[in-house]
């Protein structure tokens, strides 16, 4: 039985398969959502825009990437509204 992988370890297997097929839009949506679920907004966001500057039209690119932007947007506002003030 596999145990299992850390999103570290499945963030480099997604970059190992995307150097095989660099303009594949299937790994790089994986690539985008392991990055989401691991809370690296900025990582995300690039992965989506790469699929993008190759489909505009990629409905499921566009809507990880509004949830990328969400995501870093609530986090952005969180840290503000905790920052204690001087």
């Amino acid at each position: 039985m596999a145990r299992p992988c850390s999103a570290e370890e499945a963030i480099a297997a997604s970059q190992r398969a995307i150097a095989l097929q660099p303009d594949d839009a299937t790994g790089l949506k994986v690539l985008a959502r392991i990055h989401l679920d691991a809370g690296q907004h900025e990582a995300a966001l690039m992965a989506c825009q790469r699929i993008l500057r190759h489909d505009r039209r990629d409905e499921e690119a566009r809507e990880l990437l509004g949830e990328a932007k969400a995501q870093k947007a609530a986090l952005a506002e969180n840290i503000f509204a905790n920052k204690p003030l001087l």
